[in-house]
């Protein structure tokens, strides 16, 4: 599974926090069940552009890893929970809105699943289960596109529907 937020907070003191951001990354994989093996790593940066500085924290888990990127000018926010094991997405959401102060929510949530049901289509999208698996055996280039889908990374890559 893997989780993505993107959201507008109210609360720019919260965004760019490296200790909150430290602090969430370090105690809420336990919360959802993940198993954390190394401490998170938080780091301030600063973008091309002076206004585009912001925090970023990853933590590693046995099941893959979680991120936040913070935009502390723009109050906007990344995030990503990613694993090979299920959990639950809808207390996600809600934990992260809650405690980053999120106002405003995109939420994309992608199947990591390898298996398929076997109804791939010349383009490689798994009509049956409702998305898109980019395989190395597929021929398209990078950059494929059609009016459905697109898929700018090189074709190891699961790329979600085109939007």
């Amino acid at each position: 599974m893997h989780l993505i937020i993107d959201g507008y907070g109210n609360n720019s003191d919260i965004l760019q926090s490296d200790e909150f951001i430290y602090q969430l990354l370090d105690k809420y994989p336990a919360e959802i069940g993940m198993t954390k093996i190394a401490p998170p790593y938080v780091l301030r940066y600063v973008g091309a552009k002076p206004e585009e500085w912001g925090v970023s924290g990853f933590v590693l888990i046995a099941e893959s890893h979680i991120s936040i990127h913070t935009f502390v000018e723009q109050r906007y926010v990344n995030i990503d929970v990613f694993s090979c094991k299920t959990f639950d997405t809808e207390r996600a959401i809600k934990d992260f809105s809650d405690r980053l102060q999120l106002v405003k929510v995109k939420v994309r949530l992608l199947d990591r699943d390898m298996k398929s049901s076997g109804h791939l289509d010349e383009t490689g999208f798994d009509f049956d289960r409702g998305f898109y698996r980019a395989y190395n055996s597929f021929p398209f280039p990078r950059g494929f596109y059609n009016n459905r889908f697109r898929c700018s990374r090189p074709l190891n890559y699961v790329c979600g529907r085109y939007s």
